[in-house]
């Protein structure tokens, strides 16, 4: 059963006690995909987006395909107005966050370079002696981390401890440790049990 079945009833409007929900479509009225959903609380604000794009979405280790879309955790700054689900700004689920998510090791990469002719050439792993060095850099700690479903990527949320400890914008942080709780979150994972998100 695909995300948008389990869906197909609603509008962007109040899907849960507290919790929200919006949709966003891409193509024109002939042809309307859907591109994302947003789930949030009136209270915290954005907490969940999820993307119909299934193709080489990070999981924190590796790029993989997800045949039904993914989903990721969002930290809402606060600044969402009445867009409860989808307004304002907000830090997606990325390994530079915490220590938790750090899944894997950076993979940095530095190889030996020479210069022929005005090229360059680089040497196979394990070869050295260039005349330069050339590092690739490994980005992905700021990608987002997807989840398969939604229910998972709210159970890999931070903790109010891992939040104070997170490297979240300050605003993040106050935002969240004021409005965001335990029962918030549990409201959230109702509207999850009942769609089968």
């Amino acid at each position: 059963m695909t995300i948008l079945s389990k869906l197909k009833d609603l509008k962007s409007d109040q899907i849960g006690d507290g919790v929200y929900i919006a949709f966003a479509w891409i193509g024109n009225a002939d042809d309307k995909r859907l591109s994302c959903i947003y789930i949030g609380t009136k209270k915290g604000g954005p907490i969940l987006q999820y993307t119909s794009d299934n193709r080489e979405l990070y999981n924190g280790v590796e790029k993989v395909d997800y045949p039904d879309g993914g989903w990721t955790t969002l930290y809402s700054r606060g600044d969402f107005g009445k867009r409860y689900a989808y307004g304002g700004h907000w830090s997606a689920q990325a390994k530079c966050l915490h220590k938790k998510l750090e899944l894997s090791e950076q993979k940095d990469i530095t190889r030996d370079i020479i210069m022929l002719d005005q090229s360059m050439l680089v040497l196979p792993d394990g070869i050295s002696g260039g005349d330069a060095t050339m590092t690739d850099i490994d980005c992905s700690v700021g990608w987002a981390i997807w989840y398969k479903t939604a229910k998972e990527a709210l159970d890999s949320r931070l903790t109010a401890t891992e939040i104070q400890e997170a490297s979240l914008p300050q605003k993040t942080k106050i935002h969240l440790l004021k409005n965001e709780s335990d029962e918030l979150l549990l409201l959230v994972m109702e509207v999850l049990d009942v769609y089968q998100l």
